[in-house]
């Protein structure tokens, strides 16, 4: 792990229990700046808070509209397509769970996206979140 936070931008956290106390389970994580676009705006300022937890196997990205503390709302809760482009230029796709402001990778999806993050580089995501009455598009980078 420590060759993986050596060359990438990952930072290791601990969770809190009830008392706002560490813990000794950790996770991984990065903040990085992107885009996002909808009907009122377009390739607006965005936050990405990516947190990977290995021993609980998920990802999450918590979205932040205009770089502001509030977590994108989404419509509904539903899966969506997740565009990946490796460092080698392949594109992968992976459908995720999109639920309070946030894109979730678990179960077979995580198996899905921890395959297509073998490489060590600058990875470029992009995701549309269409439903039927909103649609909304998220891009950023980040390094694995």
């Amino acid at each position: 792990m420590l060759s993986v936070t050596a060359y990438s931008q990952w930072e290791i956290g601990n969770y809190v229990d009830e008392f706002g106390e560490e813990t000794e389970e950790r996770f991984l994580h990065q903040t990085v700046s992107g885009t996002f676009s909808n009907s009122a705006t377009t390739n607006a300022k965005c936050t990405y808070f990516i947190e990977h937890n290995k021993d609980g196997e998920v990802l999450f990205i918590s979205i932040y509209p205009y770089d502001r503390n509030s977590k994108e709302s989404f419509y509904e809760d539903t899966f969506q397509d997740v565009k990946i482009k490796k460092p080698s230029g392949e594109l992968v796709t992976i459908e995720a769970f999109c639920f309070d402001g946030m894109i979730f990778f678990g179960e077979e999806e995580y198996v899905q996206l921890m395959d297509a993050l073998k490489e060590r580089g600058e990875y470029k995501v992009s995701m549309k979140y269409n439903t039927d009455s909103t649609q909304s598009s998220y891009r950023f980078k980040f390094n694995n």
